[in-house]
């Protein structure tokens, strides 16, 4: 075999294990991170209502699924709440309330904070917040990352 076509074996051969290695890198990187936290809601004027939304990119099993799905009911009592009071006119414009999410002690912590207007004018603090014992990933998007105080 001449020397050109040793390089070139040799060339294939190390990118096919370098591309191996990155898809394989990604497989494990996929698997540990199953939930992909988004946000969503609402903006408009006078208005700024930031939602933690989820997706799974596969399958959760036992207790991440379980865990999964207090998250889902917890979160959905949070926004349902404000949606009631908006509905009954206990809240009116403006609004102003954004979402973090913190991983902290083998807990997600999700926080939904600002302030709400009542419908007498009066503006308060908007807080609210629940925990998880379980971390769903560690790679929150900035969008969500706690405000430095």
């Amino acid at each position: 075999m001449s020397k050109k076509k040793r390089t070139i074996l040799i060339i294939a051969i190390a990118v096919v294990i370098i591309i191996a290695a990155g898809a394989f890198g990604y497989a494990k990187y996929d698997e540990a991170h199953p939930v992909r936290f988004n946000s969503m809601g609402s903006k408009g004027e006078d208005l700024y209502l930031e939602i933690i939304s989820a997706s799974l990119k596969n399958n959760l099993k036992g207790e991440g699924a379980e865990k999964f799905k207090e998250y889902a009911q917890k979160n959905e009592e949070i926004y349902t709440e404000y949606y009631d009071k908006v509905k009954n006119g206990e809240y009116v414009k403006p609004t102003n309330i954004h979402a973090s999410i913190e991983v902290k002690d083998g807990q997600t912590i999700f926080t939904y904070y600002g302030t709400a207007t009542l419908a007498s004018g009066e503006t308060i603090q908007y807080n609210r917040q629940f925990t998880i014992d379980y971390v769903f990933t560690r790679d929150i998007p900035e969008v969500f990352k706690v405000p430095e105080k």
